[in-house]
């Protein structure tokens, strides 16, 4: 596979502190494939290589509600939104996946828009994970207490109008007593890597409903039609 992870203006870090979110995220992806497809700038040396018949895209809780759209870009035969909700792609395969104690993004958005996705479609949830169970967040200064500890610690002021979002954004899902964050990654990471593989290079059929419970039992619900 070749990755491409994108920057985002306007949802950094620092925007959020500052209370000046400004995303751009599907315009930006947008952009980004006419690029690629073009082979422009940094993607030159890709001529050639990739397939651009086969294309997935990934994005978690902001970057799972920007993709729901792209799913009529060429290419794209994956969609993969986590801790958001589902896709509005009729073609290809959206796999929906959320976080069943999320306090950010209710896993009740991810099972509705689950249920709106047309086509192909799998939803996969982790049982006792929050919403930064799809992000290295938890693991970033855990010694030190956390994303938001370490901010804190460091002298930066959260402000005050955004009450408990940004502390929510930081830690939800972080608790010892919740799924850590390995485990969630070798469940996520396996499930959409056989589907990935299935897709984008036509190698077996993907984890099914039952092969997943199989294998991660009670750390999980899954549901395909």
């Amino acid at each position: 596979f070749v990755v491409i992870a994108m920057d985002h203006p306007g949802i950094y870090l620092t925007d959020l502190l500052a209370l000046n979110m400004a995303p751009r995220q599907t315009d930006d992806t947008r952009e980004l494939l006419a690029e690629l497809r073009n082979f422009q700038g940094g993607f030159a040396d890709l001529e050639g290589i990739v397939d651009l018949d086969r294309i997935a895209i990934a994005g978690h809780s902001a970057g799972g509600a920007a993709l729901a759209e792209l799913g009529d870009e060429p290419g794209v035969q994956m969609l993969i939104p986590m801790a958001a909700a589902g896709t509005m792609a009729s073609d290809g395969f959206s796999l929906v996946m959320g976080a069943v104690d999320d306090q950010v993004v209710a896993y009740s958005e991810a099972q509705e828009g689950y249920a709106q996705t047309p086509g192909d479609k799998m939803l996969l949830g982790l049982k006792n994970a929050g919403h930064l169970a799809f992000s290295d967040l938890c693991a970033m200064g855990r010694e030190r207490g956390g994303l938001i500890a370490i901010l804190q610690e460091t002298g930066v002021s959260l402000p005050e109008a955004a009450g408990d979002l940004i502390v929510r954004l930081g830690t939800d899902g972080c608790a010892e007593s919740q799924m850590t964050p390995e485990r969630g990654w070798q469940i996520i990471n396996a499930v959409s890597g056989s589907h990935l593989r299935a897709r984008l290079q036509c190698r077996g059929q993907g984890m099914t409903v039952q092969e997943i419970s199989n294998e991660f039992a009670s750390d999980v619900e899954v549901s395909a039609p």
